[in-house]
């Protein structure tokens, strides 16, 4: 089963990379062929591949970002690629879900509304789950993620997340930051 699985992760990425404008057809047969000259012709050199251009595009996304909220967006993108592609080779997903957590961090930060990060175990594990529901400023939260939470014993790592919400006045409206 695992086997099949792993042949199956070149047919599975390649149409959602090309699908996404990532990289074209074209180009991504073109540098798989070099690749694989370059390498050996085997599954897990495939794997290497795929892995590789998810990380060439968050250079390039680095490099061609117009503003934060761009780099971040985009970035969460091919971050999520990762933590799926990780997650079908059974691999520990914890550093890459750090990522799209500080990517989420980072977009919450730049609205210009104050927020609350709410905790969101989604079933992660039992350890996890006292956490759920948790509520810390978003200031807080930037200095010192909570995220992932270290007592997970979740074995590919934890895939707890944040939530966002807007800070209300005594009206009830919600408050914009000072800084606006």
């Amino acid at each position: 089963m695992a086997a099949l699985l792993m042949k199956n992760l070149l047919k599975k990425y390649k149409p959602l990379l090309i699908y996404d404008n990532i990289i074209t057809e074209k180009d991504f047969d073109k540098k798989l062929d070099e690749w694989l000259l370059k390498m050996q012709d085997n599954q897990q050199s495939k794997n290497d591949f795929i892995w590789s251009l998810l990380n060439e595009s968050l250079f390039k996304i680095a490099q061609n970002s117009c503003t934060e909220q761009e780099l971040y967006h985009n970035q969460r993108d091919i971050y999520l690629y990762q933590f799926r592609f990780l997650n079908d080779e059974s691999k520990d997903i914890s550093n890459i879900q750090k990522l799209i957590n500080q990517c989420d961090l980072n977009l919450a930060n730049l609205n210009r509304l104050q927020m609350n990060v709410i905790l969101i175990t989604n079933g992660c594990c039992n350890e996890c789950q006292s956490f759920d529901g948790n509520k810390n400023s978003l200031e807080s939260e930037l200095s010192h993620s909570s995220l992932p939470i270290h007592s997970c014993s979740r074995p590919q790592g934890c895939i707890c997340c944040y939530g966002f919400e807007g800070i209300r006045d005594a009206n009830g409206r919600l408050k914009i930051k000072q800084s606006y």
